[in-house]
């Protein structure tokens, strides 16, 4: 369940366009974001119910921001 968000995420990194963010702050919450998606969708893919899954993406948040 470990590998396969990590490959999604570098799927997506490029897409994030982060250079063209100026601060450290702005690109931070942008992988921030991307970490949270690649999360949600290996808990979909991890049989979890969408209302679980949300949940338990919401406290796990809480924790990194």
């Amino acid at each position: 369940m470990l590998k396969q968000p990590w490959r999604n995420f570098d799927q997506l990194l490029p897409e994030a366009h982060l250079e063209r963010y100026g601060s450290l702050g702005n690109r931070q919450n942008v992988m921030l974001s991307l970490l949270s998606i690649v999360a949600y969708r290996a808990l979909l893919d991890a049989g979890f119910e969408k209302s679980d899954a949300t949940t338990m993406l919401a406290d796990m948040g809480w924790r990194v921001y």
